[in-house]
């Protein structure tokens, strides 16, 4: 059949991976969706940041630096 899924009570801790962060529509909308399922935490790792274009606030927990 289909995919088992956990229950939101077992949902751990959920990082999030995004290759760019600009306007941040994107970002805060897959962030709400997963917090949805009541992780125990939920953090974002960016590859790229361009706060400049922002226009949603977004907290990047992790990101990577060249």
């Amino acid at each position: 059949m289909g995919r088992q899924y956990q229950k939101r009570s077992q949902i751990k801790d959920v990082i999030l991976v995004e290759d760019i962060v600009d306007i941040g529509i994107t970002t805060n909308t897959a962030l709400e969706y997963l917090q949805n399922y009541q992780p125990a935490s939920l953090r974002l790792f960016a590859l790229l940041d361009k706060p400049a274009h922002r226009q949603v606030l977004i907290k990047i927990n992790y990101l990577e630096e060249n």
